[in-house]
Formats: C-alpha cells, sequence, structure tokens
C-alpha cells in the first residue's frame, strides 16, 4: 500500500501481545511507541512482517520483541532514541520457544509457538557499544549494537 501521512499507530504505555497471521504492528504511516511492553508472535511467511510501516517506525521508551520471518523484516527507523536490533537467524525456529535478552540479568523475554527467522529487540537498557546474549531456544548470539538501529 501507499505511504499515508495520515496514519499513526502510537504505544504509550500498557502490555501489547499480537499473535499475527499477517503483519503484526501495520502502519501505512509513522508508528510510535514511547513506553509500555509490546509483544509479537509471527507471522510465519516472508510475505508480511512482525513490523510493517509506510513511513517510520519511532522507540522512545518502553519494551519490544518481535519474531517473525525476514523476508520482508523491517527495523524502527533512524530517529529512534532508544536502541534496538535486528537479527536474522541462519535457519528456522519451530515449536515453543522462549526468545530472552541479556545481560547480567534477564532484560527482555517472551515465548513463542510459532517459527521464526527474525528477532527485533529493544528496551531502555540496550545500549551502543554494549554486547548482549540473545537467546532463541537452543541458540544464543552475542550482539552488540552499534548505532541506535542495528
Amino acid at each position: 500500500m501507499d505511504a499515508d501521512e495520515s496514519c499513526v499507530l502510537t504505544i504509550n504505555g500498557g502490555t501489547v501481545t499480537i499473535n499475527a497471521d499477517g503483519d503484526g504492528i501495520d502502519s501505512n504511516g509513522y508508528f510510535y511507541i514511547n513506553g509500555g511492553t509490546v509483544y509479537v508472535e509471527g507471522p510465519e511467511s516472508n510475505g508480511n512482517s512482525a513490523l510493517d510501516y509506510g513511513i517510520s517506525a519511532t522507540i522512545t521508551g518502553g519494551y519490544f520483541l518481535s519474531t517473525g520471518y525476514s523476508g520482508m523484516a523491517q527495523s524502527f527507523s533512524s530517529d529512534s532514541t532508544q536502541c534496538s536490533y535486528m537479527l536474522t537467524l541462519s535457519s528456522n525456529t519451530s515449536g515453543t520457544t522462549t526468545v530472552t535478552l541479556t545481560d547480567a540479568k534477564v532484560l527482555l523475554s517472551h515465548e513463542t509457538s510459532k517459527s521464526y527467522n527474525s528477532i527485533i529487540v529493544s528496551c531502555p537498557e540496550l545500549e551502543v557499544g554494549s554486547t548482549y546474549t540473545l537467546t532463541a531456544g537452543d541458540t544464543s548470539q552475542s550482539i552488540t549494537p552499534t548505532s541506535t538501529v542495528n
């Protein structure tokens, strides 16, 4: 669809859990997350994305964890002030798994029953230049954000 400047989706607080067959969060315009906690499971196809926007997706606060497929994956926009990280796995993960972001403690964790090969994480504790462990099921990988959007 065409980008539409009149479309705005904003999350300022609360907990939102999305189990999507198509796009998880979908704004043909702008998506803003300023606070709260958002979990997105799915989609299980390369023709959709866990995060889909037409103009920009900006995160300035809160917690965000999504799993989906990498075919049309989008991460947060460069105008975000909070760090985020998108990881594409070398193979699909299936079955019920837990995705966890840790440093010395658990920063973010969510269980999903859908298959995925793309993960997006963001939380206030995620900082440029620091190293974290992102675990997806039995697979763990060190990540080091190099900018607010990776």
